[in-house]
């Protein structure tokens, strides 16, 4: 979650949810706690991520060139259903 320090959690109790929906998702899957995001934006530090680019690549030329080494990749060819999740307008 964008902008959302490890220590808005001190306050989350039963009586005052912090989390929502998200609190299962905190319980069952994997959570890490000590990221350092590469930039100060969502899609620079995605990009960095995935892509180990630090520039926003859907606005350069590249656009369209597929990325060889996606780390997301080795996950949907072993079957797993990999999606993106924004808070974002579709488009």
């Amino acid at each position: 979650m964008e902008s959302f320090a490890n220590n808005a959690l001190e306050f989350h109790t039963l009586n005052i949810n912090l989390l929502g929906e998200l609190e299962k998702h905190f319980k069952e899957d994997f959570v890490f706690e000590r990221f350092l995001s590469a930039a100060n934006g969502t899609a620079p530090s995605l990009f960095y991520l995935y892509f180990n680019s630090p520039i926003i690549l859907t606005k350069s030329k590249y656009i369209k060139t597929p990325l060889g080494q996606n780390p997301t990749q080795i996950f949907a060819k072993q079957g797993y259903d990999v999606i993106f999740i924004t808070s974002g307008k579709g488009s």
